[in-house]
């Protein structure tokens, strides 16, 4: 409820873990190996939540524009 109430985000929210991901080929060679980003499950849920909210007003306003 702090966020909405007192619009703060938890500092928390700002960190995130990267971690590397083997992709295929050589283990060795970096370019076979993709970063990946993990954030906090109350950050992802916060983040999607604001997506939607945007994207409902952004379509209200582009419908009526497109052909």
């Amino acid at each position: 409820m702090e966020v909405w109430e007192e619009e703060h985000l938890p500092q928390e929210w700002y960190r995130s873990y990267i971690v590397k991901l083997y992709k295929k080929g050589n283990l060795r060679d970096c370019k076979n190996h993709q970063g990946m980003s993990l954030m906090l499950v109350t950050r992802k849920i916060f983040n999607r939540i604001i997506l939607l909210r945007l994207q409902e007003a952004g379509d209200a306003k582009l419908r009526d524009k497109q052909a």
